[in-house]
This record gives C-alpha cells, structure tokens and sequence, in this order.
C-alpha cells in the first residue's frame, strides 16, 4: 500500500512547476508584432503597387505612339484610296473608248466618194491610236498607284496588329495596377462602426422613470 500511495502521489505532482507569464506584457508583445506584420505587409503591397505602374506606363505610352502611326497610314490608305479609285477609272474610261471606237468602224460600203472613205478611215484609224495610247498610258498609271496601295494597306494591317499586341499588355497591366491598389486600400485601418445606439441622437425631453412595474 506504502508503495501504491508513493506512486499516486508521484505521478499526480507536477514534476516542474509552469514559469510564471506576464500575461500583460506578452498581449503587448503580440499585438506590437501583428501591427509591425500590417506596416511590413502594407510595405510590400505599396512596392507592388509602384512596380505595376512603372510597367504600365511605358506599355501606355508605347500604345500612344502606335495609335498615332496607324491612324497616319489609315489616313494615307485613305488618301491613297482616291487616287486608285481615279486611276481605276481612267483605265476603265480608256478600255471603254477603244471598244467603242472598234466598233464604230467606218462602213467601207457607206456612200461619198472613194476620197470621203480614205479620209473617215484615215481619222477613224487615228482615233484608234489616240485609244490605244490612252489605254496604255492608264495602265503604266495605274501599276504604281496599285502598288503604293498595297504598301500602304499592308504597313496599316502590321500597325494594327502591334498596336493590339501592345493594348492586350497594357490593359494586363493596368489590370495588376487595380488590383493592387485595391488590395493596398483594403489593408488601411478603417474607423470603427458606431454602435446602433449611438446612430440617433437622445431627445432632450426623455424621462427615464425607474422603479417596480
């Protein structure tokens, strides 16, 4: 029994008694690093921050510059699309008067004298060549006018896809900017709510009666 009783009392005993703790001072210790972990978390939030905007400015600006170089060669197509339209014109203009021309050839069985004949195939032949020579001179017209055209058209169609390249990265980074100011204002301590009872102000005129109901 003697031994029964050591062993109870043994092992019910604290072996090491618990070190006294300053409850108040560890509260201070805890809520003092919580409060560095705010300043340090809101630090980095704000480097993010900076870092998002020095990104997104040059791909803003870059945006900028290529929305001014496309609008320039949309308005050199633009320009450009008049003088083809004109020149397109000409040479339909000229392959029209020849096939008119060829089909008004002078009837050789037409009345006035073998003289009259000679002479209206004679203008008739010069016509032709007047034709012929306006037709050619809309085509030679009309080859570098296309050519500048499709230049112009095919340096629009590259503009236009660097600068939606460049607007995709852009609006990304503008995006990472939002959000990163929105997780910065998050982390600001914000007032404190005020309780319901303290919503309206207490009429002067309230009678507050105390005793047995």
């Amino acid at each position: 029994m003697d031994d029964l009783s050591t062993i109870i009392t043994e092992t019910t005993e604290p072996l090491l008694a618990a070190p006294a703790v300053d409850l108040e001072q560890a509260r201070t210790e805890v809520a003092r690093t919580k409060a560095a972990l705010v300043v340090q978390e809101q630090a980095i939030a704000a480097g993010e921050l900076a870092e998002a905007e020095q990104k997104h400015a040059p791909l803003l600006e870059q945006c900028r510059t290529l929305q001014e170089k496309f609008d320039a060669l949309n308005s050199q197509v633009d320009a450009q699309r008049h003088v083809y339209f004109k020149a397109i014109d000409r040479r339909n203009g000229a392959n029209a008067a020849l096939d008119m021309e060829r089909r008004n050839r002078p009837n050789p069985d037409w009345q006035g004298g073998r003289a009259y004949r000679v002479s209206a195939n004679t203008e008739w032949e010069a016509r032709i060549a007047a034709c012929v020579a306006e037709q050619r001179a809309a085509d030679a017209a009309f080859a570098p006018v296309s050519a500048e055209m499709i230049r112009l058209q095919g340096e629009r169609r590259a503009a236009s896809k660097e600068l939606e390249t460049a607007s995709w990265e852009a609006d990304s980074a503008r995006q990472s900017v939002l959000g990163f100011r929105k997780k910065l204002e998050k982390m600001k301590p914000r007032s404190a709510a005020i309780p319901p009872w303290q919503e309206q102000p207490v009429p002067e005129n309230l009678i507050v009666v105390v005793g047995n109901y």
